[in-house]
């Protein structure tokens, strides 16, 4: 389902910037070959972020995020009530979990990253 260019931004780069950073510092911890307590704590950082942002999202879109022209539609906002859900279950230390989300933000988009990924 393509959405308003506006909203995929919103969706696309807030939300899934949030699941990126998470999987590079899943890969920094795989790298180093044990827990460290900053990454772990980054990583829950960013899951709280992501509901946060889905939240404020749904709130005050205009206001939050100095966009001017777009509004969220109502499957829009099922969609951020969706994601509020799935953020919460997401066991964010997962890779393969991250990339669920992720592509579930892309089905419900229709963003196409120009490099392919």
């Amino acid at each position: 389902m393509a959405v308003d260019e506006a909203v995929e931004g919103l969706f696309v780069h807030y939300l899934g910037g949030e699941i990126a950073q998470a999987s590079e510092e899943i890969s920094y911890l795989e790298a180093i070959g044990a827990p460290e307590q900053e990454s772990i704590d980054i990583i829950a950082d960013n899951q709280q972020e992501f509901l946060l942002l889905c939240t404020r999202m749904l709130r005050v879109p205009k206001d939050t995020y100095f966009q001017s022209a777009f509004s969220l539609t109502k499957n829009d906002r099922n969609f951020l009530q969706k994601m509020i859900f799935e953020g919460e279950k997401t066991d964010w230390y997962d890779p393969n979990d991250l990339k669920v989300l992720y592509k579930k933000i892309k089905d419900y988009t229709g963003y196409v990253n120009p490099r392919g990924e």
